[in-house]
């Protein structure tokens, strides 16, 4: 994590009780894969905790929505140009 204070930070919080058996594996995985990476063009995950009732992720603060919110604003696709440097 940041050394930084005054760092915001975003905190997921999954509800076990509401998410299906295959979907607990799913989410595990996401997580492990999420723990991995490392690119500006992607919320980092700093830590995740399991506690008997929910998931805790702590990631990155984004403020600016997410890549669907962009591509919608932009009719509902990008330039081959912009969607070349997101996924870079």
């Amino acid at each position: 994590m940041p050394n930084n204070p005054d760092a915001d930070f975003a905190v997921k919080v999954i509800d076990q009780a509401v998410i299906k058996d295959k979907f607990k594996e799913l989410i595990v995985n996401e997580i492990e894969l999420m723990s991995e990476i490392q690119h500006p063009n992607v919320c980092r995950l700093y830590t995740a905790t399991k506690t008997p009732s929910n998931y805790y992720l702590v990631m990155e603060f984004c403020n600016g929505g997410d890549l669907q919110d962009f591509v919608s604003l932009r009719g509902g696709f990008l330039k081959e140009p912009i969607a070349r440097g997101i996924l870079k």
